[in-house]
């Protein structure tokens, strides 16, 4: 029962009121309290239902949609308009990519690569996604692969910059790449590299070892013996 209805109910009840003896504080909070309950519900109908596919992942149950999808509520903008990455973005997925290729070519047959916002299913109301992530061949078997969320934890993730819509809020920000990558972590990801476009760096996570920024140039771990310069692989493009 709403509360309005409740309190004038409990009210008659308790032979508190009768109508003549009504105060006029007692109407002002009975119209109050129900012309509150008039405008929620009237907000409440009035609220577009978000659909599934402006879900971008679900942490903890909760669920994180892609940036801008209000515009795609208010009809401003399609799906597909905020699902998509930037140039830069894109190029460097695909350097990361051919840097791999280019390793499996020279002999080294050891690493399987998923990339394309990968769906990770770390558990129960929590799936994740990952731009590349890199499996040893050995962990993983062709039945692994299906059309459903990977379940397997990869070795390494690459993530470029963030789809989740964070209102471009700072402290958001930060609060979601800890929360997400201690997800990752725990998940049993070894090392996540997060490359952020704008301030021209990249965030090296590892399990039990410290955090830290690194610049675009310097040369860092990936994997067993591997190492990789992003800034090198742009120069090197052509």
């Amino acid at each position: 029962m709403a509360f309005g209805s409740w309190l004038l109910v409990f009210l008659a009840k308790s032979q508190l009121i009768k109508t003549k003896e009504l105060t006029f504080k007692i109407k002002y909070l009975l119209m109050k309290t129900i012309t509150k309950e008039i405008q929620k519900s009237i907000a409440k109908k009035n609220t577009p239902k978000i659909p599934n596919n402006l879900i971008y992942e679900i942490i903890d149950g909760k669920p994180i949609y892609y940036a801008n999808y209000k515009q795609v509520l208010n009809n401003n903008k399609q799906i597909q308009d905020i699902m998509g990455c930037s140039g830069l973005q894109a190029e460097i997925i695909d350097l990361i990519i051919k840097f791999f290729h280019k390793i499996e070519f020279q002999g080294n047959k050891k690493y399987k690569i998923l990339y394309s916002e990968l769906g990770l299913h770390l558990e129960a109301k929590n799936n994740l996604a990952a731009d590349i992530t890199i499996y040893n061949k050995s962990d993983i078997s062709q039945k692994d692969i299906t059309d459903q969320y990977m379940k397997i934890p990869p070795r390494i993730i690459f993530e470029i910059d963030t789809k989740a819509d964070l209102n471009n809020d700072f402290d958001a920000t930060l609060e979601y790449l800890e929360v997400k990558s201690k997800k990752l972590i725990n998940f049993g990801v070894e090392k996540l590299f997060w490359i952020l476009t704008k301030s021209k760096k990249i965030i090296v996570i590892t399990e039990n070892k410290k955090w830290y920024f690194a610049d675009w140039n310097e040369e860092l771990p990936i994997i067993d013996d591997l190492k990789f310069s992003l800034q090198k692989l742009i120069n090197d493009k052509t």
